[in-house]
């Protein structure tokens, strides 16, 4: 619960992302059933402490409309190409992006397209718990 509080704290950062998502959310004309509630405090603490951390917000947000291969993220975001297949790799393990494609690239080489798995996201804060909701792709949420 502390290492909660402490990220909630590190949310004070985002104040004003979250609140330019919450508003333009808040026009979007999704119906309720679209919304998925997380229950899992330890999803919740997953989910903000990516969204704090610059370069993976970075790399989320860069994915969050279309699918990337990663030399199209490092491209987009211009991160360091080792930093950036650290952080995929700790996203795939956190179930926050997933490969939604395999491509053969100009060197005729396979490689995967990667998308974001949260599509938009509303945080409420209720006297000791927060409160989380997502749109996610499509089976694809954690």
């Amino acid at each position: 619960m502390v290492e909660l509080r402490q990220e909630i704290e590190a949310l004070e950062k985002l104040n004003k992302f979250l609140e330019g998502k919450i508003l333009r959310l808040t026009q979007v004309e999704d119906s309720p059933e679209h919304w998925i509630k997380i229950e899992s405090q330890d999803t919740i603490f997953t989910i903000v402490s990516a969204y704090s951390d610059p370069v993976t917000k970075k790399i989320l947000e860069s994915i969050n409309e279309k699918p990337l291969t990663i030399s199209e993220i490092i491209e987009r975001t211009n991160l360091p190409q080792t930093t950036t297949y650290r952080k995929i790799n700790e996203m795939i393990h956190s179930k926050l992006i997933r490969s939604v494609g395999l491509f053969l690239n100009k060197d005729h080489k396979r490689v995967h397209s990667f998308s974001a798995v949260i599509k938009h996201m509303r945080m409420y804060f209720e006297e000791n718990e927060v409160l989380m909701f997502v749109i996610a792709e499509d089976n694809a949420f954690p």
